[in-house]
């Protein structure tokens, strides 16, 4: 729940608050109707985050396919359309459905944090597959970074769990004013 709608979401946000920068003909009074719904988005983010805690999973679950490793360039295409400068490289190929959907999650989470963290910034989205693995890394500046320590929140956390139940590895560093993430996982999952 929290990937998909805190995604949409910031999407929202950041639209609005890049459109007085792409139309720059806008009057005042548009410019302050986004800026409003900017901070309606990031408000919906923050109770998002709050009704989390306190809800529990439901005992049913609705069946619906699952976006894949192929769905993460339409993924990116919505990500870049609603004004995030994202870079990409390499390709996976053939990936297990369960790996694939792991990975999907993982670049929504990391578009999404880069979003809030590093608003405007570069994204670097590099895909890796060799033997028996596959691999994500995604990379962004982080302006406001004076440790280098990084707390996970409820994202970073969700996609630990999501990578270790494939049997993979997720590694976070912040170095030189850049946060980074490493996923590694097995190629065939669980």
């Amino acid at each position: 729940l929290h990937d998909v709608v805190a995604h949409h979401v910031s999407l929202v946000a950041v639209r609005a608050e890049s459109a007085p920068y792409t139309h720059p003909g806008l009057d005042p009074t548009a410019r302050g109707v986004l800026a409003e719904i900017a901070a309606d988005a990031r408000a919906a983010l923050g109770e998002l985050r709050h009704v989390l805690t306190v809800l529990q999973r439901t005992e049913s679950t609705e069946l619906a396919p699952q976006p894949t490793a192929e769905d993460v360039d339409e993924l990116v295409r919505a990500a870049v359309a609603a004004g995030q400068d994202v870079v990409v490289s390499g390709e996976w190929d053939d990936v297990a459905p369960s790996v694939g959907y792991v990975l999907y999650r993982a670049t929504q989470e990391a578009l999404t944090n880069a979003r809030r963290h590093a608003p405007g910034a570069v994204v670097t989205l590099e895909r890796a597959q060799s033997g028996r693995r596959v691999g994500l890394r995604v990379s962004n500046p982080a302006p406001h970074a004076d440790t280098a320590e990084i707390t996970p929140g409820r994202g970073l956390i969700g996609m630990r769990e999501r990578i270790e139940a494939v049997d993979g590895t997720l590694e976070t560093s912040l170095a030189a004013g850049r946060f980074a993430l490493v996923i590694t996982i097995p190629v065939g999952g669980r």
